[in-house]
């Protein structure tokens, strides 16, 4: 697939897209999450991004001794803070609504540690969401260029690092996206003499 094509099915499958990153109480797949944060792109050839984002307040069912200072410090986000958030039920709720759309693409950073947290989440309201989270390039498959995922490491080094906030985080790599494979093409000069 030429570059030009590969672009044009790149640039109709952005609003697809819903870039997902979740904070948790500690590091592991059995952690409980915290916070979650959602970036989309508006629409097509629209590349602004748009984001929703809730702290968590924890199940009774989650185990309270999982809770890690380290992890604290990491998204400064301390435990009596989450008892303000809202319930994980209700959380849980807003993100099936927002996120169990059929055809949605979920992207991650994170995958392997995403994924267990969000279930954990989704099963207070029905289980499992059907859309499943995947990498970038797990995601973009041929879309991506050979090389790609070097070019989108490259890209999230230029921009500023990661905050550990879900929404800052899911927006950051949405734009990771954008300045690895969509940023537009240098202006090239015009043919000819030059004065």
């Amino acid at each position: 697939m030429d570059q030009d094509c590969r672009k044009e099915f790149l640039m109709r499958l952005l609003p697809r897209l819903r870039f997902v990153d979740l904070e948790a109480c500690d590091g592991g797949k059995d952690a409980w999450p915290i916070e979650i944060g959602i970036a989309a792109f508006r629409g097509y050839r629209d590349l602004e991004t748009t984001s929703w984002s809730s702290r968590i307040r924890p199940d009774p069912s989650w185990p309270e001794d999982r809770w890690s200072t380290y992890a604290e410090r990491v998204h400064c986000i301390s435990r009596p803070e989450l008892d303000g958030a809202p319930t994980a039920r209700d959380v849980s709720i807003r993100v099936r609504e927002l996120l169990g759309i059929q055809g949605l693409v979920l992207v991650s950073d994170s995958p392997g540690n995403d994924q267990p947290w969000l279930d954990r989440l989704m099963d207070l309201s029905g289980g499992p969401l059907e859309n499943r989270i995947s990498s970038v390039p797990g995601a973009l498959g041929s879309l991506i260029p050979q090389g790609g995922t070097k070019l989108l490491r490259e890209a999230l080094r230029s921009l500023e690092p990661p905050t550990h906030r879900a929404a800052e985080d899911a927006s950051r790599l949405a734009r990771g996206l954008l300045c690895a494979f969509v940023a537009p093409e240098p202006e090239q000069e015009p043919a000819g003499p030059h004065p």
